[in-house]
C-alpha cells in the first residue's frame, strides 16, 4: 500500500500469481479480484496490479509505474485500476491479465519455479 495524506492519494499495490503453491490451483484470474478491486475503489482508492513475475523480474520497473501513477495522480487526473502497460522499454515486461485455462497451464508446467 502506498499512501500520501498530502496529495490524498491511496494506492492499493497488489501482486498477482497464477496459483497457489501448495495445491497449484489457479488464482488471481481475469475476475477473480474484482469484488477486492471495487471495495478499494469504492472507499477512493487506486489499484494497480502486477504480477509476482513482473515484482521478480523487473522490480525497477515496477517502482517506476508506481512513481508515474503517484504523478498521475498528484496532478488529479481520474485513474480507477492501473495495469502497466504505457511507456515500457522492455516488451517482456509487460503480461496479460490471465483466465483460468492460462493459470492451469501454468501450474501444470511449474512456471513459478522458472522466474
Amino acid at each position: 500500500m502506498f499512501f500520501d495524506s498530502k496529495w490524498n492519494i491511496y494506492i492499493d499495490i497488489e501482486i498477482d500469481e497464477p496459483y497457489d503453491e501448495i495445491r497449484k490451483f489457479p488464482t488471481h484470474i481475469i475476475g477473480s479480484d474484482d469484488q477486492r478491486d471495487n471495495y478499494f475503489l469504492s472507499h477512493g482508492w487506486t489499484v494497480i496490479r502486477f504480477s509476482e513475475f513482473q515484482v521478480i523480474r523487473y522490480p525497477l520497473l515496477c517502482v517506476k509505474e508506481i512513481h508515474e501513477l503517484v504523478k498521475k495522480l498528484s496532478l488529479n487526473e481520474l485513474s480507477l485500476v492501473y495495469l502497466p502497460n504505457e511507456n515500457i522499454t522492455d516488451s517482456n515486461f509487460l503480461q496479460k491479465r490471465w483466465s483460468f485455462e492460462d493459470a492451469n497451464y501454468m501450474s501444470q508446467n511449474n512456471v513459478r519455479q522458472n522466474y
